[in-house]
């Protein structure tokens, strides 16, 4: 187990007190309800907007035929050194970690069981070509059903408890998924998954390492080996790279995500990846809803935001026109004009789009059959603006959009997740983006008895006080490892294996005869969240010392 029982405690004060922000989130625009049958069905609880005239589509895929599991692929593909991902497990006649004199010998179990990575892409190719998009009417549909249908996913999902959970506030219902995470992450004395990374090769080995860890291993403690580098990863370097990889997806050239909304950094998927990103464009999503699904049960917070429609496709909610203008605003005016005005056949438009491939290649799409030499009416320009929406919002993206829903869904069970509307589950990956509360920060602070009484403490939090938010994240980064503060505020603030830990200034000896400010001076144990703060005799040096840090590209960790 990650956590006790007895640590929700101080989470759930902190969720409560913060309860005010998200009076934004009560909001819930699709709710599952109950009918006399005790069979569920999707009620629209709020007024529908423009576009009321078309359904809210659900999305879901079915799978036309049987297709051979990864292992069976596997055969086909030896595996090559160096391999990205190694399953250690620690021996069961070996005391538990911390009980011994010398630390338990770990080792390696079969590599047989990771994937090549041509295995995993073949595996997806053929998973998506047995796949197909089907879009039902939110009216039409039975509300339990989950958008894929996997054997290995399956479970009985009490739908009486979870509907009730659901009727709760949002930190009764976070709490919930906080203790259910709990216990799906693994137990890193038990066993963990380690990562090789090349550092200038972060993302191609990240999607690689990602995508080929076995199921049974998806959920396992994760350690981080950025190879050619000195240092044990006691959480440190995986706050790190979870920055990095996180930093990098955002990043549109990547290829996995586009940006809809540069100001507030939203995102959907890439229609154009095949090209962008090459044949393993299918790994790169799968891999990726494993990152997002690791970030949820980790408790990690993205520095990007998926689309609400997005966020409506993950939690299996009906998806309506109006959601468009998330996404693709000039669009979806485009579209309301159309609806709301006549003459639509004198603008020229058939059934059909223009879509750019590649870096300079435009094809034609048909809507329908023919559709580019059939001309857009006022009496058929209802069906050409559904099957507008149906293409730009997922038609585009089918094949991108299963890989990703099944990568995130291996990691977290959509049941777990379901409890949350699109605005939550938006929060809760990314975090409080709000400023900074000091206040906050310094009453959930655990310091060591030989700072408690020195001036260095009095002069650290006037010196955050006085710095500019951005500095404050740059700070909280580099000693925790990541720069947004979690949900429940500082006091939900955890290690990297999910239990609560503090923030903690930790107070070191410091001469001014034979030291010098540098950007090492302040070390940071992101494992622990941790700063090791010299006790400076004034809070010139003091704040010399921690400009030093935050005017650096260090990224806040200690390997000892």
């Amino acid at each position: 187990m990650t956590a006790t029982s007895s640590q929700w405690g101080p989470l759930l004060i902190a969720l409560v007190v913060g309860v005010v922000v998200l009076v934004a989130l009560s909001r819930k625009e699709w709710v599952r309800k109950t009918d006399v049958e005790n069979q569920l069905f999707w009620y629209q609880s709020t007024i529908p907007g423009p576009g009321e005239q078309f359904p809210g589509f659900v999305v879901s895929f079915d799978q036309e035929a049987e297709t051979p599991p990864v292992e069976e692929i596997a055969s086909c593909y030896p595996l090559m050194a160096p391999v990205k991902v190694e399953i250690e497990v620690l021996p069961p006649e070996s005391p538990p970690s911390g009980h011994a004199a010398d630390p338990p010998q770990r080792e390696v179990s079969d590599l047989k069981t990771v994937f090549a990575k041509e295995a995993v892409t073949q595996s997806l190719e053929i998973a998506c070509a047995f796949q197909t998009l089907v879009l039902t009417d939110a009216a039409l549909v039975d509300a339990s059903k989950l958008p894929i249908a996997d054997t290995f996913l399956a479970t009985t999902i009490d739908w009486k408890s979870m509907l009730m959970t659901m009727m709760n506030n949002f930190p009764t219902v976070y709490a919930h998924f906080v203790a259910k995470t709990a216990t799906l992450l693994g137990d890193a004395s038990c066993q963990y998954v380690k990562l090789n990374i090349r550092r200038d090769h972060l993302v191609y080995d990240s999607m690689e390492a990602l995508s080929t860890i076995p199921r049974p291993s998806v959920r396992s403690a994760m350690r981080i080996n950025f190879t050619i580098e000195q240092g044990v990863d006691g959480g440190g370097l995986q706050r790190e790279w979870f920055m990095l990889l996180n930093l990098a997806l955002a990043d549109p050239a990547t290829g996995v995500f586009r940006c809809v909304d540069m100001n507030e950094q939203i995102f959907y998927l890439n229609s154009n990846s095949a090209h962008d990103i090459g044949n393993d464009h299918l790994l790169y999503f799968y891999a990726t809803g494993r990152f997002i699904g690791r970030a949820l049960l980790e408790g990690h917070v993205l520095n990007f935001h998926l689309a609400l429609p997005l966020l409506k496709i993950i939690l299996g909610i009906p998806v309506t026109l109006g959601d468009l203008e998330d996404m693709d605003p000039e669009a979806y005016k485009s579209m309301l004009w159309m609806m709301e005005n006549d003459g639509v056949g004198d603008l020229d438009i058939t059934f059909s789009m223009t879509e750019k491939r590649g870096d300079d290649d435009l094809v034609v799409i048909d809507l329908i059959e023919n559709g580019r030499n059939i001309d857009v009416t006022d009496e058929n320009k209802d069906l050409y603006l559904e099957r507008r929406f149906r293409y730009l919002l997922f038609e585009s993206v089918a094949s991108q959009l299963y890989v990703f829903l099944k990568g995130i869904y291996e990691v977290i069970p959509p049941q777990v997740i379901m409890l949350f509307d699109p605005e939550e589950l938006g929060y809760v990956l990314c975090g409080d983006p709000q400023e900074i509360d000091v206040d906050d920060w310094e009453r959930h602070t655990v310091v060591s008895a030989n700072l408690q009484p020195h001036n260095v403490l009095k002069w650290f939090w006037a010196i955050v006080r006085e710095m500019p938010n951005e500095y404050r994240r740059r700070l909280l980064h580099f000693a925790t490892g990541s720069s947004r503060v979690p949900i429940g505020g500082f006091a939900a603030l955890t290690s990297i294996d999910g239990r609560l830990c503090r923030f903690t200034l930790n107070g070191v000896m410091w001469d001014r005869a034979t030291a010098c400010i540098t950007a090492s001076c302040i070390v940071s144990r992101a494992c622990l969240n941790r700063l090791d703060v010299p006790l400076f005799d004034s809070k010139e040096l003091l704040e010399m010392a921690i400009y030093s840090i935050l005017d650096t590209e260090l990224h806040g960790f200690t390997t000892d």
